[in-house]
């Protein structure tokens, strides 16, 4: 009994942890379009918080959706999660959904925008890839008819926010297959911040862009393996002492 009960343990500990990936992020705002004046969000402003999703395509709580160089894949409900602060408050969000572009053709506006964001000077026509995750509230809709991953397509009122890292390297992924972590910064690839406020109705209250200072995947601590270890030592010592 004792050596069963010491293995259910440890198969617990080293499985239990391998369902989700997590990634850290800082973001500073950059772009604000605030019509109605929202106080409290201001250009300069730093946001951070973690995105909890499935580290494979198995994990995904419904069906991929796949477009010609876009592959979408939810995940929904606990324990998937994810947190937007600027340090004063904190929004959790339960819906997720990470979008992969492989190969895909960038129009005038987003070549624009993203010269304006970094710095950089980017071409309309050239290809880039993508890697992108969206948070929704529970009240908003997370894939209405003709959404393409954008808040803009998105219905019901709550926070949503998002980030991306757009690589002009077209050559950073073979296709839209599931990616567990995104690129690292840096080099040819480009993070972005998006928090978005709406409305009960649906309406934009804010839509606010910026530039992802940091982003990180959170490993499994140290002391949570060390246990393991200790664990798995006194199933060794259990089999020697009742066989």
């Amino acid at each position: 009994m004792m050596r069963f009960l010491l293995f259910a343990a440890c198969a617990c500990l080293y499985v239990t942890p391998v369902y989700a990936t997590t990634i850290q992020y800082v973001g500073q705002l950059a772009f604000i379009n605030n019509p109605l004046g929202i106080p409290d969000i201001s250009v300069g402003d730093m946001y951070g918080g973690q995105f909890t999703y499935g580290n494979s395509a198995s994990d995904v709580t419904s069906p991929p959706e796949f477009d010609l160089n876009e592959a979408f894949y939810s995940f929904v409900g606990s324990p998937y999660s994810a947190t937007v602060s600027n340090g004063v408050a904190t929004v959790t969000n339960n819906k997720l959904r990470m979008d992969i572009e492989n190969d895909v053709m960038m129009d005038a506006g987003f070549a624009s925008f993203l010269t304006a964001l970094h710095g950089d000077t980017f071409t309309e026509g050239s290809l880039f890839d993508s890697w992108n995750i969206n948070a929704w509230p529970d009240a908003a809709l997370i894939d209405p008819p003709g959404g393409d991953g954008d808040p803009d397509f998105y219905t019901g009122g709550g926070t949503f926010f998002s980030i991306d890292v757009t690589s002009v390297d077209s050559y950073l992924y073979p296709g839209t297959d599931f990616q567990a972590l995104p690129p690292a910064l840096g080099g040819n690839n480009f993070g972005r911040f998006r928090l978005v406020q709406r409305d009960e109705a649906g309406n934009p209250l804010f839509d606010a862009t910026g530039s992802l200072i940091s982003l990180t995947a959170v490993p499994l601590p140290p002391a949570v393996w060390l246990f393991g270890s200790g664990l798995m030592g006194l199933v060794g010592a259990a089999k020697k002492k009742y066989a």
